[in-house]
């Protein structure tokens, strides 16, 4: 496997690591934030399905950040996260899916392509070959 391609999968499960190691980490502290307000993630579907992409995308796109990529190429990957969870939000809204873990196991499965179809459109980005760029970037 070339270096390029070693780098290109290491920043995919990056990536894939800080998004569940987030959902692990800052969901609890939501949902106990949620419940002093009021509410609870397990009385929403819409909340819970929206409070597992938050978790999820936050904690990605700041490692996106610590490894040097700009704007632009993180707001490209929250749309790669955001687009699977709108689309199990209108399975839901439209009756078509009502079961909640149905869902959430769709909006997880749906977030892995979704991902690795943003990286390849931005290959040099997560190869490396653009790298050093962004890191002056971010530092400005």
């Amino acid at each position: 496997m070339s270096a390029s391609r070693r780098q290109f999968v290491r920043h995919y499960v990056e990536m894939v690591v800080a998004m569940f190691l987030g959902m692990g980490v800052l969901l609890p502290p939501l949902g106990a934030a949620l419940r002093a307000a009021g509410t609870s993630l397990h009385g929403s579907d819409v909340l819970m399905i929206s409070a597992m992409a938050l978790t999820m995308t936050v904690p990605m796109v700041g490692w996106m950040r610590f490894r040097g990529h700009g704007w632009p190429v993180c707001a490209d990957m929250t749309a790669a996260m955001a687009i699977p969870a709108l689309t199990v939000l209108a399975l839901l809204w439209s009756g078509l899916v009502a079961d909640l873990g149905s869902l959430l196991v769709i909006e997880h499965l749906a977030m892995l392509p979704s991902m690795l179809v943003a990286m390849v459109l931005r290959r040099d980005e997560y190869t490396g070959a653009v790298h050093h760029h962004a890191r002056q970037q971010v530092a400005a």
